[in-house]
């Protein structure tokens, strides 16, 4: 299915609204546990060979409907979320990204919730030719949360995540969380990583906690994440991605962790990859498997029981011990 606005049916939007698990959007240190309203925003031309959220759908397989501003908020005021997510392909760049803000916004207020958007480092730098204050602030000023992809470990993109967060820590936003995506995490890929962990490692000495979120081919298992839809064309795919064995990923993210512990796959059936590691006494904190809260070590006020820290600092409404995955529209 494809949602169009009505007035805007010649443009692709969204391929579907769905009620998730936030660590399945996926976010490792908001509100864990809780729930997220998703807009899974479709017609992507970057063209990745592998794709989280398989934004380039094609209109020949889809469903149309239309639906008026109204009748979509209808529909969403009944759910009580955490976090309102944009996702996908990145909705700025699609003439409706306004009018879909004004949904949120109003959703926001209404449901008192935070708003969240995902951008992707290069296609922003393409879209705006320069990130500099006043650009990010006029595009982002209405989001309290940020997912930003990074596809690329090179020293230029570093030096442009550098500029962006400093944009994004300017405009006040609750939280930051930084996801790199790719076909495969090899010696190289790890090499590269730390780079950019180093750079996080810098933020969290200046007071801001920016996890990191890993989704290489060859470590996100498609069963761990439930994408039942891409299963046949990941197994024709396992020659050239083969899976890494548990013991090298844990290798891996020994080595991530001992330059910044938060590093995470939060919705992996592996209890080591996906739960939550005090950055200061580095025990786990909030135990977690594909998607669904296990036990957490956490105190009322979202400190480590262990040494104090504050780990979280926004949770969940509720913390939801089941796995939730709903087309809402």
């Amino acid at each position: 299915m494809i949602i169009y606005l009505e007035g805007f049916e010649d443009m692709t939007v969204l391929a579907a609204i769905t009620l998730e698990n936030i660590e399945d959007v996926p976010l490792a240190l908001y509100s864990p546990g809780g729930i997220a309203l998703i807009f899974n925003f479709c017609g992507c031309n970057e063209n990745c060979r592998y794709c989280p959220w398989s934004v380039n759908i094609s209109n020949d397989l889809c469903r149309k409907v239309v639906m008026d501003s109204k009748t979509i908020y209808s529909k969403l005021s009944k759910y009580h979320p955490d976090i309102i997510v944009f996702r996908g392909a990145d909705p700025y760049l699609c003439r409706e990204f306004d009018m879909f803000k004004d949904i949120s916004i109003k959703l926001k207020e209404t449901l008192r919730c935070s708003l969240c958007i995902k951008i992707d480092l290069l296609v922003l730098k393409k879209y705006l030719g320069l990130i500099d204050t006043t650009a990010i602030a006029n595009l982002f000023r209405d989001f309290d949360v940020f997912l930003i992809t990074v596809r690329y470990l090179n020293k230029e993109n570093r030096d442009q995540l550098e500029k962006l967060i400093n944009n994004i820590i300017s405009l006040n936003a609750e939280h930051i969380e930084i996801l790199f995506i790719g076909d495969e995490l090899n010696d190289s890929t790890a090499n590269n990583l730390i780079e950019f962990l180093k750079l996080l490692r810098i933020y969290h000495e200046k007071g801001y906690d920016i996890p990191a979120v890993l989704y290489y081919k060859n470590i996100v298992f498609r069963r761990d994440l439930g994408l039942d839809r891409e299963e046949l064309e990941f197994e024709s795919q396992r020659e050239e991605y083969k899976e890494i064995p548990l013991t090298k990923i844990l290798k891996y993210f020994d080595m991530f962790r001992s330059i910044w512990r938060h590093v995470y796959i939060p919705n992996h059936s592996i209890v080591e990859l996906s739960s939550i590691l005090c950055p200061r006494c580095g025990n786990q904190v909030f135990l977690r498997s594909a998607s669904v809260a296990l036990k957490s070590h956490l105190s009322d006020d979202t400190k480590c029981k262990y040494c104090g820290y504050q780990v979280i600092r926004v949770p969940a409404k509720k913390i939801r011990s089941m796995l939730i995955r709903e087309v809402v529209v």
